[in-house]
C-alpha cells in the first residue's frame, strides 16, 4: 500500500480547493460514460479488481443495515460490490466502512 501523503508535499505550486474539485469531477464525468453499457461496467470492475489490496485480507465492515461484520473480503463481484466471507456464509457488501484487521498474533509460551 501506498502510505498517506498530501498535496503540498507534490505539487510545485499551492493547489486550490476549486480547482481541485474541478479536476476531480472532469476526470469523474470523463469515466462515468462507461457505466452506461453493459462492456463499460466489465472495464470498470476489472480495473477495480486489479488495483484492489482488500480482496484476501482480513475485514471488519461497518454497515447501516447488517451492523457490523467481521471476516474476509473474499472478491468484487460483477458489480462491484465486496463479498466478505464471514462465519456465517458470504455476505455482500454494497456500502460500508471497510478496515484490514491485522492478523492476531499469539503471545510468546
Amino acid at each position: 500500500p501506498v502510505p498517506a501523503t498530501s498535496l503540498a508535499a507534490h505539487a510545485a505550486a499551492p493547489v486550490g480547493r476549486d480547482a481541485l474539485l474541478d479536476a476531480m469531477l472532469g476526470s469523474l464525468a470523463a469515466r462515468a460514460t462507461l457505466l452506461d453499457t453493459d462492456e463499460g461496467r466489465r472495464a470498470t470492475v476489472g480495473e477495480l479488481r486489479a488495483r484492489n489490496v482488500t480482496v484476501g485480507r482480513a475485514v471488519r465492515v461497518e454497515t447501516g443495515s447488517a451492523g457490523v461484520l467481521y471476516g474476509v473480503a473474499r472478491e468484487l463481484d460483477g458489480d462491484g460490490r465486496l463479498v466478505v466471507a464471514t462465519g456465517a456464509g458470504d455476505v455482500v457488501v454494497a456500502a460500508g466502512d471497510v478496515v484490514h484487521v491485522r492478523p492476531a498474533v499469539a503471545e510468546p509460551e
